[in-house]
């Protein structure tokens, strides 16, 4: 019975980690910025999803990036240049 426990906390595991590494390969960079204009990134975030693009932020070695679905990457990218030639 020992074996059987020890089998589906093993199973267990690796669903939880093949969970993991799957779902970081939905989600693409679309602009990384330092701590310093994280406000400018924060607006973006916003106008992305107002939008209707699904996005996320990660803190990674001092700076935030900026994620996407990667199945909307191309959106994400128009409305981009979109939002950099109204804001300037």
């Amino acid at each position: 019975m020992t074996y059987v426990w020890a089998a589906i906390i093993v199973l267990a595991a690796g669903a939880v980690v093949y969970a993991a590494i799957a779902s970081g390969k939905r989600w693409a960079l679309l602009r990384s910025e330092s701590k310093a204009r994280i406000d400018k990134l924060y607006r973006l975030e916003a106008y992305l999803k107002s939008n209707g693009v699904r996005t996320r932020t990660a803190e990674e070695d001092g700076h935030l990036r900026l994620l996407v679905l990667r199945k909307q990457l191309e959106q994400g990218r128009e409305l981009l240049e979109a939002y950099e030639e109204e804001a300037g």
